[in-house]
């Protein structure tokens, strides 16, 4: 028998009818500032972990590197990241039950010594370029070492295959060579389709100089070795069959034999130039050098699929189940994806999703629209105890086109329910906005808890760091100098109460990419943060959609409640002050701004729940306020005799004036000045608020001997998140003249704005005017409170203007808006514009937004 024949009799030995399925998992192991687990410890580890499972170790050169507990076996991968591979089995539930038994474990054994597990495709550091491949070390393992000297010289990201990726992998069974190949050849249609689906990278940014946008970890794979990665060719053609699939493997280089349990070099030689007229001592090393997308071994391995949380883990294994033994789901899977035919046209498609992900247009459908009719397909294909593991997979894009294509008719119901919203917008407290035309977006914006998630310790995260800004402003005077305020306010500022929270209310707006999950920031909005009453009342008016009512007896959707959280909050933050002060323990509270300048209908509503709360609450002109023997008060005007007097004694306010109106009326707000100096009232929130307020934060946030008192992962998270920010003043202009050339030169990377100002005024985006206007807009406003700030990547939706024949689809930009209560995430303001540019004089509009509750 010759070697081919042996290669395919050992595949086609794995033949049953048991329909099982094998899940492994890598996992990155690192501490909070991203160093990797050494080998050592990750070693104890696994010791431990044994002492505690009675489970077998294997070692080698010292280092445990392998346990196994009989449900599932723990290996170490060449870069320490830590694999679970779990025993075949039958039900989802099984799987994931192991898994959960695993993650309960070595979570705490890991959190014992300051580490964690992430699984994601690229590690995070590698992936926005913050370290190179060389940096992370291959543990001791003869192998790996032997591996890696062949593979540096063959594809460019050879070695961040080994170091720096990681995968869920699923197997399933064959039940015969035609059996086999039709999966293979399935699969294979399937790959770059599941692969967008699992896409996971981690939200710190991405190396533009490195990867393309999108499917980071097959980049990685396709430029790994072309000998053993990627597509297996011919394996779509009519006449493939598992000799061919064998010849194939025999006549490409496999690196290492394992010959008497020891390894030996190959280098380049193929099987069939090694072997020559030697048998083939063990088939299943010898395959276990390729690593194609589908990967036949004596079962099928599906390996296209990031490194994942647990819960689309699971949801990817339900899918799996589903595709490869449901014939009612290959016949459609095969139907849906009738148009490729070889190797070359999934190359293409790879190609395409790299560079534009969901929005690529593959044969005249976008790519997310193949992902929402496979999960479909696969839903279907899954009993009722595992239909639920599906919605775990579905991200922002895929309920937003699920919404949009199976639910909005573009009939004479829709088209009346578009009127109906705008007729109740423009009756609405916010009718203000619709005084003339009535325009609305019809498809609101949906996004999942998986970006829930992520915005929370966004949040927490950028908040550790801030935090430490406003300590620092109050205990360094060099500090104090970089923000250069006025003197009342830098009194103002150091006499702010201090609550656990600093900020009790802002809205940080950022720019997220919908399917990357990165981001950048744009502004802090902390005093006169609002629009909440926008999100509100949108979200009633989508109630008036008959396709939205459906949607959401099908789909578990959860509204933002801005209103009765902020009560809860408000009155939080106001017992510190009670505490410390001996307030009133039932506050009168006041809301105040200039009114002139304020949203009244805002403060009306806010002032509805303070008093369903059981509140007295006012809202006053903060030019009114009368401070006297020690209180502060509201004012009464008598209509009659336009006599003031006294009205409600304030214990605390709701402050929505921002700071630089109030500091250009400073004479004429004492009253309002002296209460709060004095701590005759409690200030939500007090001035130190101005300090992130300001977007002069964001230039002081990349200063070197800003970011020395950072750690590693905050000085991280600084540089990925915020823009890079120019001070436009003479002094930093000449201090850094290559800088400034380079802003004068490429002004469509940049963004002109003022340091304090609202409602985008002063703001001037660098593609709006030509060269040399910018030019003479940056030497006007040098030293008059300006920055630039880069700016940032836009990602871009479809949305519905107007229902008619012609089914007027919009583009538009799009800017979440992320609201915090006492420093914690509370809600989202949607917001988009027919411009790259979101500010009302773009046609901004806000969108009513909501959570699918899918985990």
């Amino acid at each position: 028998m010759d070697n081919v024949e042996l290669i395919k009799n050992y595949i086609l030995s794995g033949s049953n009818d048991n329909k099982r399925l094998g899940v492994e998992v890598e996992h990155f192991v690192f501490d909070d500032d991203f160093n990797i687990i050494t080998e050592e410890k990750m070693s104890d580890v696994l010791i431990k972990a044994s002492d505690i499972l009675n489970a077998k170790l294997k070692y080698e050169n010292g280092f445990a590197i392998e346990l196994d507990t009989g449900d599932y076996t723990v290996t170490l991968e060449p870069g320490v990241q830590l694999e679970i591979s779990i025993t075949a089995v039958t039900e989802v539930y099984e799987a994931e039950r192991i898994y959960k038994e695993f993650r309960l474990l070595f979570d705490k054994l890991l959190d014992d010594i300051g580490y964690k597990m992430e699984s994601c495709g690229i590690f995070p550091l590698l992936q926005n370029g913050d370290i190179k491949v060389e940096d992370i070390k291959l543990i001791d393992k003869k192998r790996y070492h032997l591996m890696d000297s062949y593979l540096s010289k063959t594809g460019r990201f050879a070695r961040y295959m080994m170091r720096g990726s990681c995968a869920t992998q699923v197997s399933i069974d064959f039940s015969s060579e035609a059996d086999l190949l039709e999966k293979l050849k399935y699969f294979e249609k399937l790959t770059p389709f599941l692969t967008l689906l699992m896409e996971n990278q981690y939200n710190l940014g991405v190396d533009k100089k490195t990867f393309l946008p999108y499917l980071l970890r097959t980049q990685v794979w396709d430029e790994m070795d072309k000998d053993r990665s990627g597509y297996i060719d011919g394996a779509l053609s009519d006449d493939f069959n598992v000799r061919k699939l064998a010849e194939f493997l025999y006549n490409k280089p496999f690196i290492i034999d394992n010959q008497n349990d020891e390894l030996v070099f190959t280098a380049d030689k193929t099987g069939r130039e090694f072997y020559d007229n030697r048998i083939l001592e063990h088939p299943d090393y010898y395959i276990s050098m390729f690593f194609h997308h589908v990967r036949v071994k004596k079962y099928i391995e599906i390996r296209c699929a990031d490194g994942n949380s647990p819960d689309k883990i699971f949801g990817y294994t339900a899918l799996i189940k589903a595709l490869a033994y449901n014939k009612d789901c290959i016949d459609k899977i095969n139907e849906l994806l009738s148009f490729i035919h070889t190797e070359e046209d999934l190359i293409n498609i790879d190609e395409m999703l790299k560079r534009e992900g969901a929005k690529a247009v593959i044969n005249g459908i976008e790519a997310v629209h193949y992902l929402t009719k496979i999960l479909e397909i696969g839903r279907d294909g899954l009993d009722i105890n595992e239909k639920k593991y599906i919605d775990s997979l579905i991200n922002t894009n895929i309920i937003n086109d699920i919404y949009d294509k199976n639910y909005v008719k573009f009939d004479d119901e829709d088209k009346k329910d578009i009127h109906d919203m705008g007729m109740f917008l423009k009756n609405s407290p916010i009718g203000f906005y619709y005084d003339k035309d009535i325009n609305l977006y019809y498809l609101p914006k949906i996004f999942t808890k998986y970006d829930i998630d992520k915005f929370r310790n966004a949040i927490d995260t950028f908040y550790r760091i801030l935090n430490k800004i406003i300590l620092l402003y109050k205990t360094d005077a060099n500090v104090r100098k970089l923000f250069s305020f006025d003197k009342n306010l830098e009194e103002l500022i150091l006499n702010s109460f201090e609550a656990e929270s600093k900020v009790p209310m802002s809205r940080i707006d950022l720019f997220y990419n919908e399917e990357s999950s990165q981001f950048k920031f744009c502004e802090i909005n902390t005093d006169g943060t609002s629009s909440m009453i926008e999100d509100k009342i949108l979200n009633d008016a989508q109630n008036l959609s008959l396709p939205f009512r459906n949607f959401i007896k099908d789909y578990d959707m959860t509204r933002f409640e801005l209103f009765d959280s902020w009560v809860y909050e408000f009155i939080k933050y106001y017992n510190q002050f009670r505490e410390k002060y001996n307030s009133a323990e039932k506050p009168n509270i006041l809301i105040t701004d200039f009114l002139d300048k304020g949203i009244t209908a805002e403060f009306k509503m806010f002032k509805e729940y303070f008093e369903k709360n059981g509140y007295r609450c006012e809202i006053s002109d903060i030019r009114d306020l009368i401070y006297k023997d020690n209180s502060l008060y509201t004012t009464y005007k008598n209509p009659n005799t336009n006599e003031i007097s006294l009205d409600m004694k304030v214990d605390a306010v709701y402050r929505r004036a921002v700071t630089s109106d109030i500091m250009r009326d400073f004479d004429k707000v004492t009253d309002f000045i002296n209460a709060v100096r004095d701590k005759k009232v409690c200030l939500i929130g007090d001035f130190h608020t101005q300090i992130i307020h300001n977007k002069i934060i964001f230039y002081i946030l990349h200063l070197p001997e800003i970011q020395s008192k950072l750690t590693k992962a905050e000085r991280i998270f600084v540089n990925h998140h915020v823009p890079y920010t120019f001070l436009l003043n003479d002094e930093n202009i000449k201090n850094n003249k290559e800088k400034y050339e380079q802003i004068v030169k490429n002004h469509k990377e940049w963004i002109l704005k003022p340091l304090d100002s609202y409602g985008s005024k002063g703001v001037t985006a660098g593609y709006e005017v030509s060269d040399t206007e910018w030019e003479k807009l940056l030497k006007d406003c040098t030293d008059k409170h300006y920055i630039v700030q880069e700016f940032a990547d836009i990602y871009f939706t479809k949305n519905i203007m107007k229902i008619d024949d012609s089914h007027d689809y919009v583009t538009t930009s799009n800017l979440t808006n992320l609201y915090c209560y006492n420093e914690k995430f509370a809600g989202i303001l949607s917001r988009a514009s027919l411009s790259s540019m979101i500010s009302m004089r773009h046609d901004e509009m806000t969108m009513p937004t909501l959570m699918f509750n899918n985990g």
